[in-house]
C-alpha cells in the first residue's frame, strides 16, 4: 500500500564539539546528528544496492554562516537495504573539514570496475576511515609523501577553524578513495581542485570558494572519471579531473 520502502538508521552517538570562542576561551557545544544526503551503490558486489548515509550535527551555510559559524563533523554510514550496518564504525571526518551542503560533495561508484563500489570524498587532517586510522595513512609514500609523512600528533592538533567563528579557509585539504565494502581509506591525494586562497575567489569568508559540486562521467566513453568543480558566481576555480 506504501509506494516507497523503510529503511531504519542507527543515528551516531551525539557529539561534543570543542572549539575557542571569541575571547580566546575553550567552548563546547553537544549535537545530536540527524542524516543528510545519502548516495547508493553495490558496495559489497553481492548484486544489491547499499547505500551510504551522510550525518551531520550543526551543518553551516559558507554563505552567511552566523556567528559563531562552528559546525559539527561530517560522518558516513553504509547500510543494507533492510537496515543492516555494513561498517561498525562510521567514517568520522573531524574538525577541519567544514560541515555544509556545499562542501563535503561524495560520489559512490564503481571506479575500478571490481564489481564493488568506492566511495570519493573530500578529507583533511584528523579525518579517519571506519578502522580508526587516519586518512593521510592511506597516501602513496612515494607520489605523496608530504601527506603520507604526517604525523599522528599533527592529525590530532591541528585545528584549521578561525578561533571565534569557525570558518575554515586555510589549511591542507585532500582527497580520499574509501573501499565501499570496508569503508577504510585506499588511497589519499591532495584535493586537486586546490583553494590557493579564499581572495583567489573574490571574497576573505569561504562563501565562494568553500562552494563544491562533483559527479561522475565516462569522459572518454570507456572509464568512469570523478568530476570536480569548486568556487560559485564570479572568479571560479578551474575544474578538475582526476581517474582512481
Amino acid at each position: 500500500q506504501n509506494n516507497y520502502t523503510e529503511i531504519p538508521l542507527e543515528k551516531p552517538e551525539a557529539e561534543t564539539v570543542y572549539y575557542q570562542d571569541s575571547t580566546g576561551n575553550e567552548a563546547s557545544m553537544n549535537l545530536e546528528f540527524s542524516p543528510a544526503d545519502t548516495s547508493c551503490g553495490d558496495l559489497d558486489g553481492d548484486g544489491e544496492y547499499e547505500l551510504i548515509v551522510k550525518w551531520v550535527s550543526a551543518e553551516k551555510d559558507v554563505g552567511s554562516p552566523g556567528n559563531p559559524a562552528y559546525s559539527g563533523t561530517v560522518r558516513f554510514s553504509a547500510y543494507e537495504l533492510d537496515g543492516t550496518k555494513l561498517w561498525d564504525n562510521e567514517i568520522n571526518l573531524g574538525k577541519n573539514v567544514y560541515s555544509s551542503a556545499h562542501t563535503v560533495q561524495f560520489l559512490v561508484y564503481d571506479f575500478d570496475g571490481d564489481g564493488k563500489a568506492e566511495m570519493i570524498c573530500q578529507t583533511s587532517l584528523g579525518s579517519k576511515d571506519t578502522a580508526g586510522n587516519y586518512v593521510s595513512n592511506a597516501a602513496d609514500p612515494q607520489t605523496n609523501p608530504n601527506i603520507y609523512n604526517i604525523s599522528d600528533s599533527e592529525n590530532e592538533n591541528t585545528d584549521y577553524r578561525i578561533t571565534g567563528y569557525g570558518l575554515i579557509i586555510e589549511g591542507e585539504e585532500f582527497l580520499t578513495v574509501f573501499n565501499g565494502e570496508t569503508g577504510e581509506a585506499v588511497d589519499t591525494i591532495n584535493l586537486p581542485t586546490q583553494r590557493v586562497s579564499a581572495l583567489t575567489f573574490g571574497d576573505n569568508s569561504g562563501n565562494r570558494c568553500n562552494r563544491f559540486i562533483a559527479d561522475v562521467a565516462y569522459l572518454d566513453g570507456i572509464n568512469p572519471y570523478a568530476v570536480y568543480w569548486r568556487g560559485y558566481y564570479t572568479q571560479r576555480g578551474n575544474s578538475s579531473v582526476g581517474r582512481t
